[in-house]
């Protein structure tokens, strides 16, 4: 009897840690979180405090390169995981730490809530990629940090 006991209470602490862990899995809204799928794309997540859309930003290649044109692809959608269709995405890629000039990218609708730009940055450092969306009277931005070159 002390065996099931001990077993049960096993169970539910280990379901209770793995849910725990699921609920953290979500990016704060402003906060960003990165992954790398199987192709090797970066994948970074953010969600917009003003709209409370989550925005998934794809590099191509991965890890980005200086002086190389770089594929930035956007995924929008709602809280719920409906993709946003009809917005105008411009990315805006800078360094925060250095004046070395802002690159402006008009992206693309590619359908699905997908938004594709190509951009290039221009030396090895800390880069953020901000992208401002606008759809009808709906205005939000998402930031996601890159790093170019650096570990």
């Amino acid at each position: 009897m002390r065996i099931l006991v001990t077993i049960t209470a096993c169970m539910l602490l280990s379901a209770m840690l793995f849910s725990s862990a699921c609920e953290r899995a979500q990016p704060e809204p402003g906060s960003t979180k990165q992954t790398v799928d199987a192709i090797h794309l970066s994948i970074l997540e953010q969600s917009s405090k003003e709209l409370g859309w989550k925005g998934i930003l794809s590099l191509a290649p991965f890890p980005a390169e200086s002086d190389k044109d770089t594929t930035l692809t956007l995924r929008l959608t709602d809280p719920h995981g409906t993709a946003i269709e009809g917005a105008r995405v411009r990315f805006t890629l800078f360094m925060p730490l250095m004046d070395m000039g802002k690159e402006e990218v008009e992206a693309t609708i590619a359908g699905n809530g997908i938004y594709v730009g190509k951009g290039v940055f221009s030396m090895d450092g800390i880069w953020l990629v901000q992208a401002d969306i606008e759809r009808g009277n709906q205005k939000g931005v998402l930031e996601f940090e890159i790093h170019v070159n650096v570990p």
